[in-house]
């Protein structure tokens, strides 16, 4: 089958399922096709060499023994790769010395295998480490089969050595650490091994210290350079290197995006064997396993903790690898537990954005640990935990939450229907005592779950919309009956109007809006008739300012901007008012500067950027008197960005020291809170906002690009630390698409059409990972516009044509689909203004086709 399907051309899939991935056996199968189908010599002009006569090397390699090549008489062979074989060699002169001679095999010669043992040889060649086998000479026999010499490692494959010289878990991980610093000067070098493995790590002993040496850079892939002239490539299909030992990425469909941490993985592969005497996973279960089940395990499954594998041998096995480390057998599980643990499993991340960057950070970690310091690695988080859990089983989850919270609701409210009940049978003070205290104890436990369900950050994180949807649907219910049995004292009457401003809330996240408008009024109602009778109690004019600019939020989600600014200010009057009575009040503060800022931003006229600055000056005494509290700071940088956007609407250039100014604060914020996402995705979105502003100045362009390119750089950045925020991966696909509308403006079309694939690519990653979220496709509709437009200045009329086709039926169709049930009318908004610029770019496009 192999041989009908090399005489049509078509054997690379076949040599696939047949090999198993082993490259080794499918370079010698290929090399066999390749001359059945094109018999003779492979090189049109062999190689010119330094070689002596070498007549018997057209026979098998086993009998080339005491052949002379050049200076060199081979002894023995001591080796065998996929392409080449490897002889113990005697050299006479200049010098005399023991080498290992590797010589192309015989019946090798496609230009393929040729290529990679040339590319061999280059890398081996570019290497000065004395923990990598170094090249002493090279040449090519009488018939061209090229050949090079190295030093002799007389060694045993690393995890060998460590066994028989029954080294403890310290003498083996200093070891692996000089390993590391091999294969970092290989990266520092330009090239990535691709297929480190025991064998590929042979250690030999200099008087008594035990020395790696790294050997066998047979498929090695350069990184920025071209190691040979000759052509040199895998197929889509082919896997590159040993399958026990393989990447995530190498096991995918093209080793194009291999980079450096694809060894960074292997070298977590080879430091599981080191200190466990197994690999991640067990040879026979991949041997078994069918060639896209082994690449499915390799690329999905999570091998087990280095601990809990120890743990789960049986007797006799884990007695002999602790009699291999010196150590008990009941401490060895122990020993691994912990940061050994953490220090493997995170170089094992398939996620490689998870892993060390470099192999110099992953032997840092290893010392960090033998220096009983802390180590960088630590296990994944909760969340993330959490949220992979939430992946594979969302409907449970949701099922079980849902279970959970009615239960935590359910029992509260049953046990103030309990006090009620009792209410009935003993109508005594302390009884009726008793039944405030359980009402205020069920709304309590009503409120606090609310407050958990619309402000934790985790559950707004897109895989847990749908679920936050149902929780707050659960809440609904429990809110009603506190609203309808509250009492009517003054005490319950308050209680009861922020019941119903919460209950407003609710419904307003869940899209009921005329249910969430009827709860607010009524709230405002009950607040207003408090105030009026109890004018000293600023509290319940403070909370109707609340509920008033919840009611200017609804009416600006709908549209209706006129009614949301008489509303907020209202609420801006009221807390006028209150600051003027209660002048030491830091919370009434805080709260005129937001109602001075919504009212800045709704108002048009030059009274708006008067609000914002009154705005910016409360924040600016509340930073300069709590300089310990950042969300002051947070604040102030808002309320300069708010300005800046409001210069920006007619006087662009008047607008860029504010925008300067939020960026100096946003990105002390973010250096001072590494790990902040809210911190960084503002630093990150202040640079873009003066990015767009610089975009409205056309000579100024290329710092528009300047600011595009730096908010990418903070997201990026932020996203390798935590690559599971889909909130970052948004922000820095709509920032790319930015980036790459300018540098169309800016006529660098090679480079926009680059920039916009990464960003229409993250848009459909995400798209995909989070389907009902459809503010990604009307990111993706976008990217595509702009890709569209691009295509077309590209000279490429029809297919930029039927993008920007494309992404105006896409956007028509969110159009369409979209209900009351969704967010709010922003995303509308969004998505309408989105398909009226398609539409104007597909008509641009058209006529600059014809």
């Amino acid at each position: 089958k192999l041989i009908a399907s090399a005489v049509s051309g078509d054997w690379d899939s076949r040599l696939d399922e047949a090999c198993f991935g082993d490259e080794e056996l499918r370079d010698r199968v290929n090399a066999l096709l390749q001359a059945h189908t094109r018999p003779g010599s492979f090189l049109d002009q062999p190689a010119v060499g330094t070689a002596s006569s070498f007549a018997k090397f057209d026979q098998p390699d086993s009998a080339a023994i005491g052949t002379q090549i050049g200076p060199y008489k081979l002894i023995e062979q001591i080796g065998e790769g996929g392409m080449g074989v490897v002889y113990l060699a005697s050299q006479r002169e200049p010098v005399r010395r023991t080498v290992a001679l590797k010589v192309i095999k015989a019946g090798m010669d496609t230009q393929q295998v040729v290529a990679r043992f040339e590319a061999e040889r280059q890398a081996m060649a570019m290497m000065n480490h004395p923990n990598i086998a170094k090249v002493l000479d090279a040449g090519a026999t009488d018939t061209g089969r090229p050949y090079f010499v190295m030093d002799l490692v007389k060694g045993a494959p690393i995890t060998e050595f460590c066994d028989s010289h029954k080294l403890d878990t310290k003498h083996r991980l200093q070891l692996f650490i000089t390993v590391c610093q091999a294969v970092q000067h290989a990266h520092q070098k330009g090239l990535i091994h691709r297929d480190l493995k025991p064998s590929n790590v042979m250690v030999e002993m200099h008087d008594v210290t035990p020395v790696p040496k790294v050997i066998d850079f047979g498929v090695a892939k350069a990184i920025g350079h071209q190691l040979t002239e000759k052509t040199l490539h895998s197929g889509f299909h082919q896997m590159v290197g040993t399958p026990l030992y393989m990447s995530p990425e190498q096991a995918g469909q093209s080793s194009i995006d291999i980079d450096t941490r694809s060894d960074i993985y292997s070298l977590g592969d080879l430091l599981y064997e080191i200190l466990t005497g197994q690999t991640p996973f067990e040879s026979e279960t991949l041997r078994n396993a069918g060639y896209d089940e082994m690449r499915r395990m390799i690329r999905k499954v999570d091998p087990p903790r280095p601990s809990l594998r120890v743990s789960t041998l049986d007797a006799k096995a884990l007695s002999t690898i602790s009699d291999n480390r010196n150590v008990d057998a009941r401490k060895l599980s122990h020993q691994l537990r912990g940061e050994l643990d953490w220090i493997v499993m995170m170089a094992l991340e398939k996620d490689r954005n998870r892993r060390y960057d470099t192999a110099n950070e992953f032997a840092d970690d290893v010392q960090r640990f033998l220096n009983d310091e802390a180590v960088h690695a630590c296990p994944p988080s909760t969340l993330y935990r959490f949220r992979k859990l939430a992946s594979r089983n969302r409907a449970s989850l949701s099922a079980a939450t849902l279970v959970a919270a009615a239960l935590i609701i359910g029992t509260a409210v049953a046990t103030w229907q309990a006090m009620r009940a009792r209410e009935s049978q003993a109508q005594t003070e302390i009884a009726k005592q008793q039944l405030d205290q359980r009402y205020r104890i069920a709304k309590e436990a009503v409120d606090t779950y609310l407050l958990r369900v619309t402000q934790d950050e985790e559950l707004d994180h897109p895989s847990f919309r749908q679920l936050r949807r149902k929780l707050l649907e659960a809440a609904l219910p429990y809110y009603d009956q506190l609203h309808d049995i509250s009492p009517t004292d003054e005490q319950s009457r308050a209680a009861r109007a922020e019941t119903l401003n919460q209950l407003g809330n609710v419904k307003q996240e869940l899209g009921r809006f005329d249910e969430s408008l009827a709860s607010f009024e009524e709230s405002a109602k009950l607040f207003d008739e408090l105030a009026a009778r109890n004018a000293t109690k600023f509290a319940y004019r403070q909370s109707l300012a609340k509920v008033l600019a919840n009611l200017a939020d609804h009416y600006r989600t709908r549209d209706a901007n006129s009614e949301s600014l008489e509303y907020e200010q209202h609420a801006l009057a009221l807390r006028l008012q209150l600051v003027m009575e209660n002048p030491d009040n830091d919370l009434l503060q805080l709260e005129l500067a937001q109602s001075y800022t919504n009212v800045g931003v709704g108002t048009q006229e030059m009274d708006g950027r008067e609000m914002l600055e009154r705005a910016i000056e409360i924040w600016q005494e509340l930073a300069d008197r709590f300089p310990d509290q950042p969300i002051y700071r947070e604040y102030l940088s808002l309320g300069y960005q708010n300005l800046a956007n409001r210069y920006a609407w007619d006087q662009a250039e008047e607008a860029i020291p504010f925008h300067d100014l939020a960026i100096g604060l946003l990105e002390r914020l973010a250096i001072e809170q590494p790990d902040s996402k809210k911190a960084h995705m503002q630093w990150a979105q202040s640079h873009q906002h003066l990015a767009d502003t610089l975009e409205k100045l056309s000579p100024r362009l290329s710092d528009a690009r300047v600011h595009y390119e730096e908010s990418i750089r903070i997201l990026k950045a932020y996203s390798k630390r935590h690559p599971e925020s889909p909130e970052v991966k948004s922000h820095l696909a709509n920032s790319l698409n930015k980036l790459a509308h300018t540098l169309k403006e800016l006529d660098e079309l090679v480079m926009a059409h680059e920039t916009c694939d990464s960003s229409l690519r993250l848009w459909e990653q995400l798209q995909l990972e989070y389907p009902d979220m459809l503010e990604y496709e009307v990111g993706m509709a976008a990217a595509q516009q702009n890709l569209g437009a691009i295509v077309v200045a590209q000279g490429q009329a029809t297919e930029g044509l039927s993008m920007l086709t494309q992404s105006r039926d896409r956007l028509q169709k969110l159009v369409d689909r979209i209900g009351p049930h969704d967010r709010s009318n922003d995303l509308l908004r969004t998505i309408t203004s989105s398909l009226a610029d398609t539409r104007k770019v597909l008509g641009q496009g058209r006529e600059r086709s014809s």
